[in-house]
């Protein structure tokens, strides 16, 4: 049964709540993948993390990946908020055991993440990856120009269509994106600094989150040679619908505010 928080009475709420268990700022999360919450973990170690969320269990467990070296190392007071953080240093990687259907053709990702490494769009960087589907998923890279370091960005696909590239003027800081993936159009890319990017066209529909989080096979390392990501995860959520822009907004906003990013 999954766990749930009641509230009694005619008091207001005024903040979030900092507690381990669901809140109601959860919503109707899928996945929330939250290092900072994790209990017994000591620094250093490849944990296998339990995400929260109405996937599932298959779909939140995440204890796959290519062998137990690979996983990504907890570092202890690493966050934005001095809580913990999955460590992808480049060669790391983190899959679950299965994978959610999307029925509505549409998905929000909402990564708090910074970023420590861009590569030329040939190197593919990935922090997250689709599988070989015959539907679609997500993906998000970090890009710079040939050199790169030159004119940093993220861009976010959907289903092998053309990505949103959102600039960054303060590249290796902590961040909120996130991104608003609609098969009916339009959809959004929110990064903490810049302005919303609308991309007016809709995307091939999403339709199913493979093996790992939000949609992609493996969280990190990506599916070929060269496309380790380099970055420091400190929360992940995944939705299986398009948050409207307003939505979108107020929500990223609400996380800099709870993990102190400006």
């Amino acid at each position: 049964m999954p766990d749930t928080v009641a509230f009694f009475g005619q008091k207001a709420i005024t903040g979030p709540i900092p507690l381990t268990r669901p809140n109601i700022y959860d919503k109707d999360a899928l996945i929330i993948l939250d290092p900072g919450r994790l209990t017994g973990a000591s620094p250093g170690v490849r944990p296998a993390v339990m995400a929260r969320g109405r996937a599932p269990y298959a779909a939140r467990n995440f204890d796959q990946v290519i062998n137990d070296s690979l996983r990504p190392e907890f570092v202890w007071n690493g966050g934005p908020d001095n809580l913990g953080v999955l460590d992808f240093s480049g060669d790391r990687s983190l899959t679950t055991e299965g994978r959610v259907n999307i029925n509505t053709g549409q998905c929000t990702i909402i990564l708090t993440i910074r970023i420590r490494a861009y590569g030329p769009t040939s190197s593919n960087l990935r922090i997250l990856e689709p599988g070989d589907t015959p539907g679609g998923s997500p993906a998000i890279r970090p890009v710079a120009d040939a050199d790169g370091v030159t004119n940093p960005r993220v861009a976010v696909f959907a289903s092998g269509a053309t990505g949103v590239y959102v600039p960054t003027g303060n590249p290796d800081a902590w961040k909120v994106i996130g991104a608003s993936i609609s098969s009916v159009g339009p959809s959004y890319v929110y990064k903490t600094g810049d302005t919303l990017h609308t991309r007016a066209a809709a995307y091939p529909e999403v339709t199913e989150i493979r093996h790992p989080i939000f949609g992609c096979d493996i969280l990190g390392r990506g599916l070929s040679a060269g496309g380790a990501g380099n970055f420091l995860l400190r929360e992940a959520r995944f939705y299986d619908r398009a948050m409207g822009v307003d939505e979108l907004t107020e929500d990223c906003q609400r996380l800099e505010t709870l993990f102190g990013i400006t």
